[in-house]
Formats: C-alpha cells, sequence, structure tokens
C-alpha cells in the first residue's frame, strides 16, 4: 500500500513540471562573458578578464 502511494505521489509531482523558462540572449550573453573572464582571472590573464568584465557591464547596462 504505501509502495502505490508513493508511486502515485511521484506520478503526480511530476505532472506539476512546466517548460522551462528560456532565458533571453543578453543574459546568455552576459553568462558567457562571465564564465570566460573568471577564467582567464584565474589563469592571471588579466587584459582578457578586464576585457571580458568590461563586456558584461556593456551588455548589462
Amino acid at each position: 500500500m504505501i509502495k502505490i502511494s508513493l508511486l502515485l505521489f511521484s506520478l503526480l509531482l511530476s505532472a506539476c513540471g512546466n517548460n522551462p523558462v528560456i532565458k533571453p540572449s543578453v543574459i546568455l550573453d552576459a553568462e558567457n562573458y562571465t564564465a570566460y573572464g573568471l577564467s582567464a582571472f584565474s589563469k592571471a590573464n588579466w587584459n582578457t578578464a578586464r576585457n571580458s568584465f568590461r563586456n558584461v557591464h556593456e551588455i548589462t547596462s
């Protein structure tokens, strides 16, 4: 009985899911520049990191 109720409960929860929200291209671009800038920063590539963070600032402003 417990297994059946658990199965029905899990089916009920799985039916409640919505479609994922699609992120705008501005957000995706900012995420990409941020990841690239953090990667460059961790490798001590200061110029690339600075330029990437400037691009993020320009995109989000």
